[in-house]
């Protein structure tokens, strides 16, 4: 993929959170009264930051385009690291987030087999490189 494609792509991803991220009415919100992250509880914004990964992830898994999907999770832990909790944690709390949210979201929305392995695969080396 060349620096264009991708750069295109991050703003494709980011306007897209960005838009879930501010929408006044949250449509999931039994799924955030369960979720609890530590990382999280002083944002104001907490359950706008949890729809928007939801609506996010599920933008993903509907994609065909397995290289959207995979470089909109690589966005998806940017975004959570850069916007969400402006650099002022370590990767790995990041990491844990990251996770935290995607269980969540399998537990309310069903097994995402499509997005799984990606996610699993995240470490602190593969996120490191990331951000």
């Amino acid at each position: 993929m060349s620096l264009y494609n991708a750069a295109t792509l991050n703003n494709r991803y980011k306007e897209k959170l960005d838009s879930y991220k501010y929408v006044i009415e949250l449509k999931n919100i039994a799924v955030y009264q369960k979720f609890n992250n530590q990382h999280l509880k002083n944002k104001s914004n907490e359950r706008n930051i949890c729809e928007a990964v939801i609506l996010f992830l599920s933008h993903l898994q509907e994609e065909t385009d397995p290289i959207y999907r995979d470089n909109g999770c690589k966005y998806l832990f940017y975004w959570l690291y850069t916007h969400v909790i402006s650099n002022q944690h370590i990767i790995e709390n990041t990491l844990k987030i990251y996770k935290e949210l995607y269980n969540t979201y399998n537990q309310n929305h069903g097994r995402s087999d499509v997005l799984t392995n990606y996610i699993n695969d995240m470490n602190e080396h593969t996120s490191d490189k990331l951000v």
